[in-house]
């Protein structure tokens, strides 16, 4: 069975991401009774994180953002300061 979900966590929740060292999202989705999951990101910690958590990650998707000019210093803050898998 595949579920498909997305999970919008508001701001005012994210102190909660904080201060139990990232672990919020796993306990939503353990929560929700979803073990597996194929994440749509560029950030490699979400998927240590979520894995640590006993997450099984069976997948990644690039987000695809082009270079155009406007982003360009963005996107290599997110591949050289943050490790932001771009371009894969």
């Amino acid at each position: 069975m595949i579920i498909a979900a997305a999970l919008i966590v508001p701001v005012f929740w994210y102190r909660h991401y904080v201060q139990d060292g990232g672990k919020f999202p796993a306990r939503m989705l353990e929560d929700l009774g979803i073990k597996r999951v194929r994440l749509l990101t560029n950030n490699p910690n979400k998927l240590a994180s979520l894995a640590a958590c006993g997450v099984e990650i069976v997948g990644r998707e690039a987000h695809a953002f082009a270079p155009n000019g406007v982003n360009d210093q963005y996107l290599a803050t997110k591949a050289e300061r943050f490790g932001h898998l771009l371009g894969e």
